[in-house]
């Protein structure tokens, strides 16, 4: 779940297998929308986690 403030309605987290989806959603479903008036996209393309903390 993420909290959010400031100018974002909402954040929406995927993932997919390549950026083709996610384009497509963004540019064919949600900008033909009317009542939608901007769209900002992120791509996170590697996400490094640390190891876990051993107590």
């Amino acid at each position: 779940m993420f909290v959010t403030s400031g100018g974002r309605d909402f954040l929406l987290h995927v993932a997919a297998p390549d950026t083709d989806g996610p384009y497509a959603f963004v540019i064919d479903r949600l900008t033909e929308r009317p009542e939608i008036s901007d769209v900002e996209t992120t791509i996170v393309y590697e996400h490094l986690r640390s190891p876990p903390a051993i107590d």
